[in-house]
């Protein structure tokens, strides 16, 4: 369980260098619960990549000994290995979805001055998965669409009768230039898809837009922390890739050992990056609702028991309005001296769901 937030963090606009420091700190404060998580989801995948790797590499050397042009080929080798391949990138897409949404979410617990837990953020993560999936989709399907027509064009200019046109062909690669564009475009306004359905439970549809309103105004600081983030994973994923290189010249033929080392590599690099980019997307998320939505001034609201919807803090239980003092002129008076009205009495807000966190409710609810 998350441990109740004793005072509300002091969150203010951060600059692209502070949001990446902030990153780095609350990755190195809640380093053994992302590590917990990470290795709960990674080790056992990479596992189980290890042994279909050696399964299609055994499928390979098979391969070899076939010859494809006679009558008895048994094509189910290829089946077989085009299987392997598939279900590979299918269990490491899904493992991938819930390692960095629950260390997503540890991070955001983290950060906002709460206690991260394992258990309860992978939980959260696969009751999740289902919103996380078609998100994923959406997104693929969205970016795909882009690059329809160009491939389009590009088929037609070189399929013409009269050869290839040279005119379909332009407009076919300006086309993927413009399509590109795009959708480095999206990519970075959808940035935030995953913290808007970890922390407020956004539906797949709604997180992109949810993320698309968050971050307009706020693109081109939003690029520039994601190509830091990326040149830090390339220097750190490039440290931790020299045992694969030193493998690949001293015993390029042994199978087997080359699968071990890039094994034991994609697990440190992933323990290490994973929860790196997650700590960075959370820390991205909130300064940008700090910057958007006052989310600090509506923490330090609940903090003292108000409800941030600019009504004041709820009056003490027996607390009765001062007496007002008549004019001290009373001729200035009507008819009848005017009545005070009473003052009305806020709402206390309702208590947080059970199990979640205090500030675990944003904009949207959605399921």
């Amino acid at each position: 369980m998350v441990a109740a937030m004793t005072q509300p963090p002091m969150l203010r606009p951060l600059a692209i260098g502070e949001i990446i420091d902030a990153g780095i700190k609350i990755y190195r404060r809640n380093w053994r619960v992302l590590l917990g998580i990470t290795a709960t989801i990674v080790v056992p995948l990479h596992i189980l990549t290890f042994g279909l790797t050696l399964v299609a590499a055994q499928q390979v050397g098979n391969l070899d000994e076939l010859d494809f042009l006679a009558t008895d080929f048994d094509p189910t080798i290829i089946f077989s290995l085009i299987g392997v391949a598939i279900l590979s990138g299918l269990i490491s897409l899904l493992a991938l979805l819930v390692v960095n949404a629950a260390a997503l979410r540890a991070v955001a617990d983290g950060y906002m001055g709460l206690d991260p837990d394992r258990n309860s953020s992978l939980a959260l993560a696969i009751q999740r998965l289902g919103t996380l999936i078609g998100n994923t989709l959406l997104q693929v399907l969205a970016i795909g669409a882009i690059f329809v027509l160009p491939i389009v064009m590009l088929a037609f200019g070189t399929a013409s009768d009269g050869g290839v046109s040279a005119i379909a062909v332009l407009v076919g690669i300006l086309a993927i230039l413009a399509g590109s564009a795009i959708a480095v475009w999206l990519g970075i306004s959808w940035t935030v898809a995953v913290p808007a359905i970890m922390v407020e439970r956004s539906g797949a549809a709604e997180a992109l837009g949810r993320s698309m309103r968050l971050i307009r105004g706020r693109w081109w600081p939003v690029f520039g922390v994601i190509i830091l983030v990326a040149i830090i994973r390339s220097v750190i994923g490039a440290v931790t890739g020299i045992g694969s290189g030193i493998v690949f010249f001293a015993a390029p033929d042994n199978v087997v050992l080359t699968a071990v080392v890039d094994t034991l590599q994609s697990i440190l690099t992933d323990l290490v990056l994973l929860p790196f980019a997650a700590a960075i997307t959370a820390v991205l998320y909130f300064d940008l609702r700090v910057r958007k939505e006052g989310f600090d001034l509506e923490l330090l609201a609940r903090s003292i028991g108000s409800d941030w919807s600019g009504t004041a803090a709820t009056p003490p239980t027996g607390w009765t309005p001062p007496p007002v003092a008549p004019p001290a002129d009373p001729s200035r008076w009507s008819a009848q001296p005017p009545i005070p009205p009473s003052p009305e009495v806020p709402q206390s807000p309702p208590p947080p769901a059970p199990g979640g966190s205090p500030w675990d409710r944003g904009p949207t609810d959605a399921g």
